[in-house]
């Protein structure tokens, strides 16, 4: 089965999978690993993968019956219910996203999409709507390792999954 990490880029997916591959010894897979086709956004500079493609390139690359494999990405959350095990949901501040996506040279307008996604619960939203099991983790001020430690225990069911409490809309609205 598929171990889902999800988050809009910045949240921590990449080294916090590489770091819970460490702890369980499970594979992990990333856009850049996928041999799948894409149409390129020459506004957003980026790969629009489609993730039925995904979900066919894992299962042909995988034995997801017997085997569970990480897959951290923008769009491992929109991957079919019955292919994941586990979807967490990478969460961050927006004023520490905004400072990081800026390191990275996005685009003021990619910044506020991204921004804005993590305002509204999107990606959250959108795992709920697929029926995913969910848990989210706020990386604001953790380390990969202790994002990692936080998945295994879930992953383990010595921590129940949760989700719903991260808000971070909710300092605006109350000032």
């Amino acid at each position: 089965m598929i171990i889902a990490i999800s988050g809009v880029p910045g949240t921590g997916k990449s080294s916090s999978a590489k770091e819970l591959s460490k702890l369980i010894k499970v594979p992990v897979v990333e856009n850049k690993n996928l041999n799948v086709s894409y149409e390129y956004d020459k506004a957003r500079k980026c790969k629009i993968l489609d993730p039925k493609d995904v979900a066919r390139f894992l299962s042909s690359k995988f034995d997801l019956k017997h085997q569970d494999v990480i897959f951290s990405s923008t769009l491992s959350h929109l991957l079919p219910k019955s292919m994941v095990k586990m979807c967490f949901v990478l969460r961050c501040s927006p004023d520490v996203l905004t400072r990081r996506l800026k390191r990275r040279r996005y685009s003021k307008s990619k910044i506020n999409e991204n921004v804005e996604a993590e305002l509204i619960d999107l990606i959250l939203v959108e795992a709920l709507k697929k029926g995913h099991k969910v848990h989210e983790i706020d990386t604001t001020n953790k380390s990969p390792k202790e994002v990692a430690l936080e998945m295994k225990r879930v992953l383990e069911g010595k921590k129940k999954p949760t989700y719903g409490k991260i808000n971070f809309l909710k300092r605006f609205v109350e000032k």
